[in-house]
């Protein structure tokens, strides 16, 4: 009788033992997960540009954050730029070849005018195929093609009287358009953005701005 009793004392203590760990971890699990819950990761804070772009989280690299915002300003500016050309039957690249060919017409330089390669090097936008450029110039009475006395082989494209005109009309809404858009920038701001973005250009022993 005593062994039995001393067995059901055993029993009941290793039960209450038992219960007790059971009821220990239970709550120890609870308490975890009230912790979980409290220490919730804050959603991280957007820059600019991502909110721009309704990105849900911040770029994978500040490189890749900076030529986005690159891409994007260079967007946004040539919306109103856009708009003006097109008023005139131009585009952008189009309004870029006859400004080189302006200036190729300055002093000396008015006989000789400019060949395609000339052109493609000046050009602020690389473009594929500036012979295309040059085609729809000429086609709209905005340059002429000739070749060089002596070397027929050569040849260039100046520009006309009508391109000069045109040129001339557009040269006062354009500049206002640029300082509408970055009038706001401080002398100094505008020249840091410059020079920045020229460095951009350049790489590590390059020797050189890239596209120059």
């Amino acid at each position: 009788m005593a062994r039995a009793a001393a067995g059901k004392s055993g029993a009941g203590a290793g039960g209450g033992k038992q219960a007790a760990v059971r009821k220990s971890g239970g709550g120890a699990r609870k308490g975890g997960g009230g912790g979980g819950g409290g220490g919730a990761s804050k959603a991280p804070t957007l820059s600019p540009l991502a909110k721009e772009l309704r990105k849900r989280g911040a770029f994978q690299a500040p490189e890749q954050e900076a030529y986005l915002n690159v891409l994007r300003t260079a967007s946004v500016l040539g919306e109103d730029i856009f708009t003006t050309l097109k008023a005139h039957g131009l585009s952008d690249a189009m309004y870029n070849a006859l400004r080189i060919l302006r200036g190729g017409a300055d002093g000396d330089r008015a006989v000789e005018g400019r060949n395609c390669s000339q052109i493609a090097a000046d050009m602020v936008t690389r473009v594929p195929d500036v012979t295309r450029i040059v085609d729809r110039l000429e086609q709209t009475g905005l340059a002429a093609r000739f070749r060089v006395t002596g070397d027929r082989r050569v040849v260039m494209v100046k520009i006309t009287r009508a391109g000069l005109e045109l040129l001339a009309k557009l040269d006062e809404p354009i500049l206002r358009a640029h300082k509408e858009q970055l009038g706001h920038l401080s002398r100094a701001e505008l020249d840091q953005m410059s020079a920045l973005l020229v460095k951009a250009r350049q790489r590590p022993n390059d020797g050189g701005v890239r596209g120059a």
